[in-house]
């Protein structure tokens, strides 16, 4: 009886194993998990990390954007020297003043390969994933010594006569957009003795955040013309 009793543990201890085995090669989507917070609103973040394909292609990692959800989700493929590894980047709220973002790492070649060889600490995806993680926090640390974030209000501007020219453009390359169109205002301007009244600025006409697109009015105040 005591046997027996014996023999159905170790069964059950065996299906238990065999369980937990097949779940963490089949069932988990992913190798690694690494997190952080930041201060940075989710927005902020999610840029951040969109633009990495533009502003970190080096000969060490090259990063295609594959899908997203506006500030939330991106899924990322990345090219490194130690191998191919596919990131979906989950970015939330976390509190009133900081923001979490998780990055769930997978080796997109020989997978299973590399999940066997993850627990005996052989497997390239922890070691490049926290270098390519560390990478990205502080170049998120470094660009927002460049602006600041406050609430948003609304504003009445008092009405004003402009010269404007108008832009199309993508968000990322808007100030060279309008560096391309300061001379055809400017010219304007001057050929026809125009005072200006005060700085330029824009105005957006449209904004897609999915794609990107941006269109807007390039604006110099100016004198009444009658």
């Amino acid at each position: 009886m005591k046997r027996a009793k014996k023999q159905k543990l170790f069964n059950l201890g065996i299906f238990f194993l065999a369980f937990v085995l097949m779940s963490y090669l089949f069932v988990f989507p992913y190798h690694y998990k690494v997190s952080f917070t930041t201060k940075q609103p989710p927005g902020v973040v999610f840029d951040h990390l969109r633009a990495w394909p533009e502003f970190d292609q080096t000969d060490t990692a090259q990063v295609v954007n594959q899908d997203m959800v506006l500030y939330s989700r991106l899924v990322q493929n990345i090219d490194y020297p130690d191998g191919a590894l596919s990131v979906d980047w989950s970015i939330k709220r976390h509190g009133d003043s900081t923001t979490r973002v998780e990055g769930r790492f997978s080796a997109t070649n020989e997978a299973l390969k590399e999940k066997i060889r993850l627990p005996f600490g052989q497997s390239f995806v922890p070691s490049s994933s926290i270098t390519l993680t560390q990478s990205l926090a502080q170049g998120l640390i470094e660009k927002s010594k460049n602006f600041k974030t406050h609430s948003i209000s609304d504003t009445l501007t008092a009405p004003l006569f402009c010269a404007y020219v108008p832009v199309h453009t993508k968000e990322g390359t808007k100030a060279q957009g309008m560096l391309r169109q300061i001379s055809t205002v400017m010219h304007y301007i001057k050929d026809n003795k125009i005072p200006l009244k005060g700085d330029p600025f824009i105005t957006i006409s449209h904004w897609n955040p999915m794609t990107q697109d941006l269109s807007f009015d390039f604006c110099f105040p100016i004198d009444s013309l009658t």
